[in-house]
């Protein structure tokens, strides 16, 4: 359907683009614009729909992602009426209402999504369309923070094929498919080949992008997460440093990015042993979290965890538990009982109790031994990290007393829970994985089961 109103619409988007005035002042132009298109041509009318989503997506450009969710379900539906089910602009609504319930913590229904999308689109783009390759890309990362693992990474290695088949290595879209194929292998304990691709990978962000771009950030972050996990702390903190300030000058004080960048430089000076240095930023990143995400998102419960793990390498479990039981709490409503960063958080509270001079043993085993239970059903009894809690237990057993008779036995018991108290607390502060701009996979400070598995005690 046709519109004699669109080459001005365009153009008037067009030079929005290269705006360089406030967030505010570009959102109310796009408000204004959509009350005057939709005034003169209606609700229902392809022009409306446009304003909508160009204005969603400011939205979403300056992390006002929740504000941008009803007017993307409105050109959703409105798109289904004017183009049906399988038509490309529905098609382009449904993708970016699921990336945007993604980085709200609305997995469940953004996997859902996805998979229609994809589904849709090689029945009518075909398997090696642009966007079909970009649905792929999508269902990748919501599979991921579904918790699974090994399907995410067989999505993304197959995403990275297809678009370095049509695009070559330099191309915008190879440089974010090889980036979120960098990021698996480090989370699968591939990290020397995941540090070679991502030092390339910044390079060729810098060349595309330039310094101050979202996507250079990015790549810069998972840089320097996959030398943190090679135990290169040091430099590290040098790129999360800058990474920081740039992005602060850059994206503004409270956007997705900066607010990644924030978190998992708190966690690199805690794995640098540097405490109480990192206790105020984790403070920070907690408030604006819950500020800005809201109280129920998952990167919401990743920073309590955050913030628990460094009170408890600081001596203050009775500060830590509170925090600890919160976030499994959070995890529980918002990812569920079997996702493995819910296990996970489970184990740590457990542990955190059993620190406590005045502990309720008997909660804590019922904690340890659901844990467990849990990895064993989801992750497979050989698992690294079912092996790990299941350790656990049978120390945490030991060193009450359970299992061990001599005052030798249960000493030596005692020093192996201490190691799991400690080995718990890094696990809390590993970084995570989440996505805040289209398919793109950042490493975002928190529990990850799939990083503890492969550092569990990297503190030690």
């Amino acid at each position: 359907m046709g519109c004699s109103s669109s080459a001005p619409y365009e153009k008037h988007v067009a030079d929005e683009r290269t705006c360089t005035g406030r967030a505010e002042a570009k959102e109310q132009q796009l408000r204004s614009l959509l009350k005057q298109v939709q005034t003169q041509q209606g609700a229902l009318h392809p022009d409306t729909v446009q304003a909508k989503m160009a204005l969603a997506q400011t939205l979403c450009e300056f992390g006002k992602h929740a504000d941008a969710v009803p007017l993307q379900r409105e050109s959703l539906e409105a798109s289904r009426k004017l183009y049906g089910e399988d038509g490309q602009q529905t098609l382009q609504a449904l993708g970016l209402l699921a990336e945007t319930l993604h980085v709200l913590g609305e997995y469940k229904e953004a996997a859902e999504l996805q998979e229609q999308r994809w589904s849709a689109m090689q029945s009518v783009l075909g398997p090696l369309h642009g966007d079909t390759r970009k649905a792929l890309g999508g269902l990748a990362a919501a599979s991921w923070s579904q918790g699974q693992a090994q399907k995410a990474c067989q999505l993304l290695q197959q995403h990275a094929d297809m678009v370095c088949a049509n695009k070559g290595d330099t191309d915008p879209e190879s440089l974010l498919a090889l980036g979120n194929l960098a990021a698996a292998f480090s989370f699968q304990g591939r990290d020397r080949q995941a540090v070679a691709m991502e030092r390339e990978l910044f390079k060729q962000n810098l060349k595309v992008y330039g310094r101050s771009h979202v996507a250079t950030l990015t790549a810069q972050g998972n840089l320097a997460a996959s030398i943190a996990n090679m135990g290169q702390f040091e430099e590290a903190l040098v790129l999360e440093q800058d990474r920081l300030k740039v992005a602060k000058r850059s994206l503004g004080q409270d956007h997705p990015g900066t607010l990644v960048a924030l978190g998992n430089l708190a966690v690199t000076l805690s794995t640098l042993g540097r405490e109480a240095e990192a206790e105020p930023l984790k403070r920070q990143h907690l408030e604006a979290s819950t500020r800005l995400l809201g109280v129920e998102h998952p990167n919401t419960a990743k920073a309590l965890g955050n913030l628990a793990a460094t009170l408890f390498q600081l001596g203050r479990p009775a500060e830590a538990e509170p925090l600890y039981r919160r976030q499994v709490e959070l995890f529980r409503r918002t990812l569920g009982e079997q996702h493995p960063d819910t296990i996970l958080a489970w184990h740590n509270l457990a542990i955190a109790i059993l620190s406590l001079p005045d502990c309720w043993p008997e909660e804590a085993f019922e904690m340890l031994e659901g844990a467990a239970e849990a990895a064993r059903a989801v992750l497979g009894e050989l698992h690294p990290q079912t092996k790990y809690f299941e350790a656990t237990l049978c120390n945490a057993r030991a060193a009450h007393g359970r299992g061990l008779t001599s005052e030798r036995g249960q000493g030596e018991s005692r020093l192996n829970l201490e190691s799991s108290i400690l080995r718990a607390a890094s696990g809390c502060a590993c970084r995570g994985h989440s996505e805040y701009f289209g398919s793109a996979l950042q490493r975002q400070p928190g529990v990850s089961a799939w990083e503890a598995e492969n550092y569990p005690g990297r503190l030690l």
